[in-house]
């Protein structure tokens, strides 16, 4: 957009004694295209850049636009301009040279080994080609409420545990805190639509805040880190709560709307992550744990599932699946409307279900 914006006369001149109000002295809309133009210098957040160019095309040379001289304070523009050379004006307008295939510099294997977490493998079993929007191409992404917020409620409802197990009371005042603390406005659709997910997730830790209060079990870890080799696979992660006394238990937390107990069972199950903890337990204690759960913090509901030695075997065969797939580059999409409806590459994917 330009600023300002061509002066045009009004297509009616009003006469003077019906206008009531006193007029800016400014012509036309330039108070309120300066008003814009400021707004959007104060939208940078690291570096601005204030261009102009001589020509856009047209017969007639541009002047610098005066809100840009208003801005940095200078009476008038240093009217030098940067003008390419005929060799380098062709080379601008010139075809572009064919881009390389970006997997022939994909090596997954750099030192022998392929590194894999929960996420690489959760999207390539989603769809290979987002697998390859995220891990490869690296495409970033707007920012996400939905994201942000399962990643406050993790860290207030970790805070609970880490104070627990190092012997100490955590008020919900501080657990508050650390949740407005790090709670982000950023790409919520409106203030009403952040306000009522703010209130929701306040609510939703209160009532987690009352139920751990009532329970006396034994924090072992929280947010501890694995991470094991195997068939030169890596596999890396961290475990979110990990509950001892009579029994082991692995805790996931999560923020998914779930309100029945049989929905939430299936996805303890049929969950991925789960999956990846019971083996990453096996192959750092050489045991099973006793039992693995999601606990889902808004509705407080807690899925719970097990998993027996071919549980696991049969897990690490689809890890295998996985890494195959990733080496041997095979990133076709799998398109779905439940897959592509949640999908944050929707917008750009050739293969997407409509």
């Amino acid at each position: 957009e330009k600023f300002p914006s061509r002066n045009r006369r009004s297509a009616i001149d009003l006469p003077q004694e019906l206008i009531k109000e006193e007029l800016p002295e400014e012509k036309g809309n330039i108070s309120e295209e300066r008003r814009l133009f400021y707004v959007a210098m104060t939208r940078a957040k690291r570096e601005l850049y204030l261009t102009s160019a001589q020509s856009y095309g047209g017969k007639r040379e541009r002047k610098i636009s005066q809100f840009v001289l208003e801005a940095l304070d200078l009476p008038k523009a240093d009217t030098s301009s940067l003008k390419k050379n005929p060799f380098e004006q062709i080379e601008l307008f010139a075809p572009k040279e064919e881009i390389k295939n970006i997997n022939q510099a994909f090596n997954p294997r750099k030192d022998g080994i392929l590194h894999l977490s929960f996420y690489p493998i959760d999207d390539y079993t989603t769809c290979p080609l987002k697998y390859k929007f995220v891990h490869i191409m690296r495409i970033p992404t707007l920012p996400s409420p939905h994201i942000m917020y399962g990643n406050v409620m993790h860290k207030s409802a970790e805070a609970y545990y880490i104070a627990k197990i190092a012997g100490k009371k955590i008020k919900f005042s501080e657990m508050l805190e650390i949740y407005e603390n790090n709670w982000d406005s950023e790409g919520f659709t409106s203030r009403e639509h952040e306000e009522q997910r703010f209130l929701h997730g306040k609510d939703a830790l209160a009532r987690f805040y009352e139920v751990q209060e009532k329970r006396d079990e034994e924090g072992l870890f929280v947010e501890k880190e694995f991470k094991f080799v195997k068939e030169g696979i890596q596999i890396s992660g961290r475990w979110d709560l990990v509950l001892g006394g009579d029994k082991k238990r692995i805790i996931d937390f999560k923020t998914s709307d779930v309100r029945k107990q049989e929905n939430a069972d299936k996805k303890a199950k049929e969950s991925v992550q789960l999956s990846i903890y019971a083996i990453a337990w096996f192959e750092a204690f050489n045991e099973l744990p006793d039992e693995l759960q999601l606990y889902f913090i808004d509705s407080g509901i807690i899925g719970k599932t097990s998993k027996s030695g071919a549980d696991i075997e049969k897990a690490w065969d689809k890890i295998k699946l996985v890494a195959d797939g990733i080496e041997s580059q095979k990133f076709k999409a799998t398109p779905s409307p439940t897959t592509c409806g949640y999908c944050a590459y929707r917008e750009i994917c050739p293969d997407r279900s409509n």
